[in-house]
Protein backbone atom coordinates (compact mmCIF):
# COMPACT_ATOMS: atom_id res chain seq x y z
CA UNK A 1 0.00 0.00 0.00
CA UNK A 2 1.25 3.47 -1.15
CA UNK A 3 0.67 6.89 -2.05
CA UNK A 4 1.52 7.57 -6.06
CA UNK A 5 0.07 9.22 -8.75
CA UNK A 6 -2.15 6.66 -11.49
CA UNK A 7 -1.69 7.87 -15.23
CA UNK A 8 0.82 10.75 -15.00
CA UNK A 9 0.95 11.35 -18.43
CA UNK A 10 -2.41 11.77 -19.46
CA UNK A 11 -4.83 12.75 -16.35
CA UNK A 12 -3.13 12.56 -13.47
CA UNK A 13 -4.97 11.33 -10.29
CA UNK A 14 -3.53 11.38 -6.71
CA UNK A 15 -4.31 8.78 -4.31
CA UNK A 16 -3.40 5.74 -2.31
CA UNK A 17 -3.12 2.42 -3.91
CA UNK A 18 -3.57 -1.02 -2.22
CA UNK A 19 -2.93 -4.37 -3.29
CA UNK A 20 -4.24 -7.71 -1.55
CA UNK A 21 -3.83 -10.91 -3.10
CA UNK A 22 -4.66 -13.30 -0.28
CA UNK A 23 -4.63 -17.22 -0.15
CA UNK A 24 -6.72 -19.08 -2.70
CA UNK A 25 -7.07 -16.09 -4.80
CA UNK A 26 -5.06 -16.22 -8.48
CA UNK A 27 -5.08 -12.87 -9.04
CA UNK A 28 -4.14 -9.57 -6.92
CA UNK A 29 -6.61 -7.31 -6.68
CA UNK A 30 -5.60 -3.58 -6.86
CA UNK A 31 -7.37 -0.13 -5.65
CA UNK A 32 -7.04 3.49 -6.03
CA UNK A 33 -8.55 5.58 -3.60
CA UNK A 34 -8.22 8.88 -2.02
CA UNK A 35 -7.91 8.00 1.39
CA UNK A 36 -4.30 8.56 2.50
CA UNK A 37 -2.83 4.94 3.72
CA UNK A 38 -3.43 4.93 7.08
CA UNK A 39 -7.15 5.23 7.03
CA UNK A 40 -7.17 2.77 3.94
CA UNK A 41 -8.81 -0.80 4.52
CA UNK A 42 -9.20 -2.55 1.24
CA UNK A 43 -11.56 -5.37 3.26
CA UNK A 44 -14.13 -2.69 3.24
CA UNK A 45 -13.98 -2.23 -0.31
CA UNK A 46 -15.13 -5.83 -0.72
CA UNK A 47 -18.13 -4.38 1.14
CA UNK A 48 -18.91 -1.62 -1.41
CA UNK A 49 -18.47 -4.10 -4.39
CA UNK A 50 -20.93 -6.56 -2.37
CA UNK A 51 -23.37 -3.15 -1.82
CA UNK A 52 -23.35 -2.80 -5.54
CA UNK A 53 -24.60 -5.66 -6.30
CA UNK A 54 -27.57 -5.37 -4.47
CA UNK A 55 -28.54 -1.99 -5.92
CA UNK A 56 -27.95 -3.98 -9.36
CA UNK A 57 -30.97 -5.96 -8.10
CA UNK A 58 -32.81 -2.88 -7.42
CA UNK A 59 -32.10 -1.58 -10.89
CA UNK A 60 -31.48 -3.41 -14.00
CA UNK A 61 -30.75 -6.48 -12.99
CA UNK A 62 -33.84 -7.20 -10.63
CA UNK A 63 -37.21 -4.25 -10.48
CA UNK A 64 -35.82 -1.86 -13.53
CA UNK A 65 -36.02 1.28 -10.53
CA UNK A 66 -34.00 3.32 -13.33
CA UNK A 67 -37.53 3.42 -15.27
CA UNK A 68 -39.41 5.38 -12.34
CA UNK A 69 -40.95 8.37 -13.12
CA UNK A 70 -40.91 9.49 -9.41
CA UNK A 71 -39.53 12.72 -8.44
CA UNK A 72 -41.67 13.50 -5.21
CA UNK A 73 -39.81 11.89 -2.32
CA UNK A 74 -42.92 11.31 -0.44
CA UNK A 75 -44.04 9.00 -3.46
CA UNK A 76 -40.10 7.67 -4.11
CA UNK A 77 -40.38 6.39 -0.61
CA UNK A 78 -43.70 4.36 -0.77
CA UNK A 79 -42.43 3.00 -3.87
CA UNK A 80 -39.45 1.70 -2.54
CA UNK A 81 -41.05 0.11 0.74
CA UNK A 82 -42.71 -1.83 -1.68
CA UNK A 83 -39.32 -2.84 -3.36
CA UNK A 84 -37.78 -3.85 -0.05
CA UNK A 85 -41.23 -5.70 0.81
CA UNK A 86 -40.90 -7.26 -2.65
CA UNK A 87 -36.81 -8.09 -2.46
CA UNK A 88 -37.54 -10.18 1.14
CA UNK A 89 -40.01 -11.96 -0.36
CA UNK A 90 -38.07 -12.99 -3.68
CA UNK A 91 -35.14 -13.82 -1.74
CA UNK A 92 -36.99 -16.13 0.56
CA UNK A 93 -38.43 -17.80 -2.39
CA UNK A 94 -34.92 -18.36 -3.71
CA UNK A 95 -33.61 -19.41 -0.35
CA UNK A 96 -36.05 -22.10 -0.41
CA UNK A 97 -35.65 -22.99 -4.03
CA UNK A 98 -31.61 -22.99 -3.72
CA UNK A 99 -31.42 -25.59 -0.68
CA UNK A 100 -34.10 -27.02 -1.97
CA UNK A 101 -31.71 -27.80 -5.10
CA UNK A 102 -28.72 -28.53 -2.93
CA UNK A 103 -30.40 -31.36 -1.55
CA UNK A 104 -31.59 -32.88 -4.54
CA UNK A 105 -35.27 -32.38 -4.23
CA UNK A 106 -38.21 -30.26 -5.62
CA UNK A 107 -38.74 -27.00 -3.33
CA UNK A 108 -42.49 -27.63 -3.02
CA UNK A 109 -41.49 -30.95 -1.08
CA UNK A 110 -39.14 -28.97 1.55
CA UNK A 111 -41.36 -27.63 3.95
CA UNK A 112 -39.07 -26.49 6.73
CA UNK A 113 -35.33 -25.19 6.56
CA UNK A 114 -32.93 -27.72 6.36
CA UNK A 115 -30.93 -28.09 9.83
CA UNK A 116 -27.68 -26.93 7.92
CA UNK A 117 -27.15 -25.87 4.43
CA UNK A 118 -24.35 -26.79 2.48
CA UNK A 119 -20.84 -26.96 4.01
CA UNK A 120 -19.58 -24.86 1.42
CA UNK A 121 -21.54 -22.03 -0.33
CA UNK A 122 -21.56 -23.09 -4.10
CA UNK A 123 -21.39 -20.29 -6.46
CA UNK A 124 -24.39 -18.82 -7.62
CA UNK A 125 -25.06 -18.57 -11.67
CA UNK A 126 -28.34 -16.53 -10.75
CA UNK A 127 -28.57 -14.42 -7.47
CA UNK A 128 -31.32 -15.27 -4.35
CA UNK A 129 -33.59 -12.07 -6.27
CA UNK A 130 -33.70 -13.71 -9.78
CA UNK A 131 -34.51 -17.21 -8.52
CA UNK A 132 -36.67 -16.05 -6.20
CA UNK A 133 -38.78 -13.36 -9.19
CA UNK A 134 -38.54 -16.74 -11.45
CA UNK A 135 -39.94 -18.82 -8.44
CA UNK A 136 -42.21 -16.36 -7.18
CA UNK A 137 -43.59 -15.47 -11.09
CA UNK A 138 -44.13 -19.77 -12.15
CA UNK A 139 -46.21 -20.00 -8.51
CA UNK A 140 -48.59 -16.83 -9.02
CA UNK A 141 -49.29 -18.37 -12.50
CA UNK A 142 -50.48 -21.67 -11.39
CA UNK A 143 -52.44 -19.54 -8.81
CA UNK A 144 -50.42 -20.77 -5.68
CA UNK A 145 -47.93 -19.39 -2.83
CA UNK A 146 -45.46 -20.99 -0.17
CA UNK A 147 -46.73 -20.35 3.20
CA UNK A 148 -43.17 -20.51 4.42
CA UNK A 149 -40.34 -19.35 3.18
CA UNK A 150 -36.83 -18.34 5.08
CA UNK A 151 -33.84 -16.69 4.49
CA UNK A 152 -30.41 -18.07 5.64
CA UNK A 153 -27.68 -15.67 5.92
CA UNK A 154 -24.48 -16.31 3.77
CA UNK A 155 -20.67 -15.14 5.15
CA UNK A 156 -20.27 -11.31 4.24
CA UNK A 157 -17.40 -10.21 1.98
CA UNK A 158 -14.93 -9.57 4.76
CA UNK A 159 -11.37 -9.99 3.75
CA UNK A 160 -9.02 -12.77 5.02
CA UNK A 161 -7.99 -12.50 8.88
CA UNK A 162 -4.60 -13.48 7.44
CA UNK A 163 -4.23 -9.98 5.07
CA UNK A 164 -1.97 -7.32 6.55
CA UNK A 165 -1.83 -3.67 5.20
CA UNK A 166 1.75 -2.60 5.33
CA UNK A 167 2.43 0.98 4.65
CA UNK A 168 4.98 1.84 1.88
CA UNK A 169 6.01 5.36 0.70
CA UNK A 170 5.41 8.96 1.38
Amino acid sequence: MGRGVASPRHRPLPGTLAVLHGPGHEHPWGLLTDTPPQRTDATLHACRDWMEQGFRGCKRAGWQWQRTRRTDPVRAGRHWLVLAVATLLAVAHGTRREEAAALGRPPAQLRTPPVTGPALPVPRRLSLLRQGMACLGALLAQGQWWKRVWLRPRPGPYGPVAVRALAQGP
